[in-house]
């Protein structure tokens, strides 16, 4: 390891560029491995259909960990909902993939919704009276056009 050039730096610096050496091993590791066909992360299994680096059960456990720490609700519970759903957007009923809709303040999920009804709420900030104003210019307009 080449000690750091800044005299005020000390011991720490080298420890970043240990990090840097470790992050760049496991990274060239990652790439021989999905060159040979296997998963980058476990280096065991064929990769999945359809996944490009991952096999289906590191994909499924990449899954599991972001449900539960972005949204606090297990991957069982996600594909409950898809079921109670008919796999269909809670807005729109559009099939399609979906996304767990949260509330920013509470972070509690309330719902999957398609990317198109998704940002569209976000959009409008959630605010009521601004959805009710645009339903009501949308069906003036439609009125006009009749």
């Amino acid at each position: 390891m080449k000690p750091c050039d800044n005299p005020d730096c000390g011991d720490e610096c080298a420890k970043d560029q240990d990090l840097v050496k470790n992050r760049e091993r496991r990274g060239a590791l990652y790439l021989k491995r999905m060159e040979h066909g296997l998963c980058g992360r476990c280096g065991e299994h064929p990769l999945g259909e359809g996944l490009e680096t991952l096999c289906r059960p590191c994909a499924d456990g990449v899954v599991c960990r972001y449900l539960q720490r972005k949204y606090g609700i297990t991957k069982a519970e996600r594909d409950a909902r898809l079921k109670k759903i008919g796999h269909r957007c809670e807005v729109c009923s559009e099939r399609g993939d979906l996304l767990v809709y949260y509330c920013r303040k509470t972070k509690r999920v309330r719902g999957l919704l398609c990317r198109t009804c998704h940002k569209l709420l976000r959009l409008l900030n959630e605010d009521a009276d601004v959805i009710e104003r645009a339903l009501r210019w949308v069906e003036r307009g439609q009125e006009r056009d009749a």
